[in-house]
């Protein structure tokens, strides 16, 4: 036996035990105690218990427990103006008028 099962067996009849004394042994009555005094109940546990009561579906959850993973969305890179490209083109045009122009001569 692990050590919290061996503490929540020594816990669970002391609390039943003093449930029972304060209101009775029905079960509705001890339900209905528990509901009406669970702010002061809540206000008693540690902070962390608000995460293992979350998992039993015993406290509202006020936010999710993992948090939901994005997949980074990749911008596609910004085009860049060829600047150089038109001078090129200008340079390329004229030697090849001029090698025209030779060899027509």
């Amino acid at each position: 036996m692990t050590e919290v099962e061996i503490t929540l067996n020594r816990a669970i009849p002391k609390s039943l035990a003093v449930l029972s004394n304060e209101v009775g042994n029905e079960a509705i009555s001890i339900l209905h105690y528990l509901r009406e005094h669970k702010e002061s109940i809540f206000a008693l546990l540690p902070h962390w218990s608000d995460e293992v009561l979350a998992l039993l579906d015993e406290v509202e959850r006020k936010e999710p427990l993992l948090e939901t993973m994005h997949e980074p969305v990749e911008l596609p890179a910004e085009k860049k103006s060829y600047r150089l490209f038109p001078f090129l083109t200008l340079i390329f045009a004229s030697f090849s008028l001029l090698f025209l122009y030779h060899i027509t001569k």
